[in-house]
């Protein structure tokens, strides 16, 4: 017989979109993002993501393009930390990243706006720290939630390790790697 996977929440996260801190743009709504990452032709940006087995990358797929294939024209990296180095390096550039993964970092998290929320732009950063209260609320669009998968029925050790992450004890550490990126 086979195991069925069960996911057990214990964390939300947030895609924060970034620039280059040059870049004048103050905010950019879902379809704007779409068009960007979308457009073969645009050239106002040179775009990078991270890979198709990103979990990320599958999560802006959905979330912003709609299953909309990515433009020809986005630069696919495996390495994360390449993709916000190169967003930190190149005027033009745009990506999207783990909020984790962009605090800290030399480069401007663009709020994201959607007629949803009546077009007001909510960015998941606040002065560099993460804005938890927005993503909380689920006034940022861009959030997801993070879980641990266990294959078939738990056993006291799996019990305990997913307790941990969802302890306050646990949710510390989850915030400290969140907002300790190098």
């Amino acid at each position: 017989r086979a195991t069925e996977d069960k996911y057990h929440k214990v964390a939300l996260d947030a895609v924060a979109v970034i620039v280059h801190p040059s870049n004048n743009v103050e905010s950019l709504s879902i379809d704007e993002l779409k068009e960007i990452f979308t457009n073969d032709f645009d050239k106002t940006y040179t775009k990078y993501s991270p890979s198709p087995e990103s979990g990320t990358f599958d999560f802006f797929r959905e979330r912003v393009l709609f299953m909309e294939p990515f433009s020809t024209t986005v630069v696919k990296m495996y390495d994360i930390d390449q993709v916000v180095d190169m967003v930190e390096k190149n005027e033009s550039a745009i990506a999207f990243a783990s909020v984790g993964n962009v605090i800290g970092r030399k480069v401007k998290v663009v709020p994201i706006s959607t007629e949803l929320r009546e077009n007001i732009p909510v960015s998941p950063v606040e002065s560099n720290l993460l804005n938890a209260n927005a993503i909380k609320r689920g006034e940022y669009p861009l959030t997801r939630y993070l879980y641990l998968l266990t294959a078939g029925e738990l056993d006291l050790a799996d019990a305990k390790f997913i307790d941990f992450f969802r302890s306050p004890e646990g949710q510390s550490v989850l915030a400290r790697n969140i907002l300790c990126h190098q």
